[in-house]
């Protein structure tokens, strides 16, 4: 039996993300998902990433997925995304 060595920084949890490349699909069957590349300071990413760890998120698309909603409905859309 394998046992996980633990993690000693965020690089080792990136490593660990970027070799299991999980694809996380938000809707069911994804055929109406488009992609949406955008730049953010490091430090940014950083925290996204740390973030997400804290809460137990899968990914940083499903945080951003849910600030996007918050987004719209901070605003009176509804929240579709």
């Amino acid at each position: 039996m394998m046992t996980k060595k633990p993690v000693s920084s965020l690089k080792d949890v990136l490593l660990q993300d970027q070799k299991r490349k999980l694809i996380i699909d938000t809707k069911e069957g994804g055929n109406d998902l488009v992609q949406l590349n955008f730049r953010i300071d490091q430090a940014a990413k950083t925290q996204l990433e740390f973030l997400r760890l804290e809460i137990g998120s899968k990914s940083i698309q499903s945080l951003m997925i849910e600030a996007i909603n918050d987004l719209f409905e901070k605003h009176g859309k509804n929240r579709i995304a």
